[in-house]
């Protein structure tokens, strides 16, 4: 029955189901978007690499993923770059993946039931509603970070992969190609993902006998080559690189993150749940310290999410024949990508967090539609529906630590309000160090005084000499740098060309009456001079703590002496995780 000569019954009910869905998503993923504290250091490195006046300097500094950053350079010259409107385009993208992953559903019911597109997908709207409620992908929808759109263009990745299953021809090959180029464009990482992906793809045609679709699949299969061989010739030099010594970095790339057997559950958890941990970093032991503070609280919002989402999934994959079906397919190219980021993260080759997988997360959220709605009591579906969806809501509404309402650690405007609020005048006369660079962003924070950072003024190949002498530092790398490091945490004091680099560089640089910085973060360097001591001497515990924390926090130990023997202390201030320091260049006596 037609509504008028443009539209159908049909099509009005799913464009309004889609449309309240999406409202859905939009909402939960606006509230809480402006941040207290600002940009945080990822988001300050990527606004400035998209700020960048050349759009070749753009894609110069940003591959191998140019594409989010190019976009948002764009965006930046149309509507300006304030935390807000950055934040926005991420939002979009975040939105946008809600009705992609109707299309997808929708797709995916296609390969069982033909009929659907006669009709309100049901598997549609299931998937995009667990997409809309979803915290991780909610959380992500406000970082100026390429994660929402690696989101997006994953469901719109699924939903051309089933196009393709469902009708295998030109105009469906070419818009796989496609989006799977953007896909790569958008994060190089994604080709292990694509790879397995077109094997089980191939798999499935071989044993469906498409005849006459494999030919124009293996000219298909020489395009993605080549057009994913740099790609991946960029992933294989990065695995190199991180791997083996390297003349170029002393510390390896992973180092800070911390890995054991249990992350997976931590993953898992920012997947299903609406409580999210570990997000910036790895918790250690994080399923045992879960089951040693069950309450009833973690049991209504994680534990259950959990279990109803591991049995819809089982449900999805495993019940029924023995053969390939598109859900498989959908199934094993993340379950394959998290077990080969797994090994790598052995080796800290990469490593397994939250953030990495996002992308595989559309293709688990259709597996599990497609798992709640296979269940054959309607009561059961309805249910779990239910639960998860009432779960998710009551939690991110209610709760101020929920997805939406989270601050970004180490946020820039904690430092300004640091510097706005101590009883000093600062000037482009005075000096601040901090652990690492991008601290802030100058457009953003009016800092004056001149920055300095620990990262590159101790810790490369030509400066590390500064911390372990001219002898050891001609041979340092990262295999042997965590050995030659020793010495310089066992000493109780600063090193003699350390001191000379505060002479120089610090203080007779700064004019009498005029202040030095030490702006030290907790959450970089948290080890006290007495805990350094106490773990170096546990050679199993000391190869497993990261080693530029470490770093950070005798370094940072050590400047502070520095100043505070040569100096006047003035005031500290303090404001999780910064503590601001301020010492001042007193008029020779």
């Amino acid at each position: 029955m037609k509504i008028n000569s443009l539209i159908n019954r049909n099509t009005l009910y799913v464009i309004a189901s889609v449309s309240v869905v999406t409202l859905l998503g939009f909402y939960l993923r606006y509230i809480g978007i402006e941040k207290e504290n600002g940009m945080w250091h990822d988001e300050i490195v990527t606004y400035k690499t998209a700020a960048n006046e050349s759009i070749i300097k753009v894609i110069k500094s940003s591959i191998p993923r140019p594409f989010y950053f190019v976009l948002l350079h764009f965006w930046i010259e149309w509507f300006g770059n304030s935390d807000l409107t950055m934040r926005l385009l991420s939002l979009v993208f975040g939105t946008l993946a809600v009705p992609a992953m109707y299309f997808a559903g929708a797709e995916l019911q296609k390969t069982y039931d033909p009929e659907v597109s006669q009709k309100v997908s049901s598997l549609g709207i299931t998937t995009s509603l667990l997409t809309a409620i979803n915290s991780f992908l909610i959380y992500y929808s406000q970082e100026i970070r390429q994660y929402a759109l690696l989101t997006l263009v994953c469901a719109l990745s699924a939903y051309v992969l089933l196009r393709l299953i469902n009708k295998p021809d030109k105009k469906n090959l070419i818009l796989f190609i496609t989006i799977n180029f953007i896909f790569v464009l958008t994060h190089y990482i994604s080709t292990i993902f694509l790879f397995f992906e077109l094997v089980f793809l191939i798999v499935y045609f071989r044993l469906k006998n498409e005849i006459q679709y494999d030919k124009r699949f293996n000219k298909y299969i020489i395009i993605m080559a080549l057009a994913g061989l740099p790609f991946f010739l960029v992933l294989l030099k990065l695995f190199i690189s991180v791997s083996f010594q390297s003349k170029k970095v002393l510390i390896n790339t992973f180092d800070p993150y911390y890995f054991d057997y249990q992350t997976i559950v931590m993953i898992f958890q920012n997947w299903f749940t609406p409580i999210l941990t570990g997000i910036y970093n790895n918790a250690p032991f994080y399923f045992s310290e879960l089951l040693n503070n069950l309450r009833p609280g973690i049991f209504i919002f994680i534990i259950l999410p959990l279990i109803l989402s591991f049995l819809s999934i089982l449900n999805a994959v495993f019940p029924g024949d023995k053969k390939l079906k598109p859900v498989h397919i959908l199934f094993l190219t993340p379950f394959l990508f998290l077990m080969v980021d797994y090994i790598l993260s052995l080796t800290k080759t990469y490593i397994i967090i939250s953030r990495y997988t996002l992308f595989c997360l559309p293709y688990v959220l259709l597996v599990l539609g497609y798992g709640i709605l296979k269940f054959k009591n309607k009561i059961i579906k309805l249910l779990i529906i239910f639960l998860l969806t009432a779960i998710s809501l009551l939690f991110i509404l209610l709760n101020p630590d929920s997805a939406p309402k989270k601050e970004r650690p180490e946020g820039q405007k904690v430092i300004q309000r640091l510097l706005d609020g101590v009883n000093v005048s600062l000037q482009n006369k005075d000096i601040i160090i901090f652990p690492i660079d991008k601290a802030f962003s100058e457009e953003h924070v009016k800092v004056k005084p001149r920055v300095c950072n620990m990262r590159n003024t101790f810790l490369d190949d030509e400066t590390v000499y500064r911390l372990i002498g001219v002898e050891q530092a001609k041979n340092i790398g990262k295999i042997n740098s965590r050995k030659l490091f020793l010495n310089y945490f066992r000493a109780d004091f600063y090193t003699p060309p350390l001191e000379d680099y505060f002479n120089r560089e610090i203080y007779k640089n700064l004019e009498p009456g005029r202040f030095f910085i030490l702006a030290h973060n907790l959450q970089l360097a948290y080890f006290s001079p007495y805990d350094i001591k106490v773990y170096i001497r546990n050679e199993k515990l000391y190869n497993k703590l990261s080693l530029k924390f470490m770093l950070y926090s005798k370094i940072s130990a050590d400047l502070y002496k520095l100043a505070n023997e040569k100096m006047e202390l003035v005031e500290t201030r303090k404001s999780f995780p910064w503590v601001i320091s301020i010492f001042k260049k007193v008029e020779a006596q």
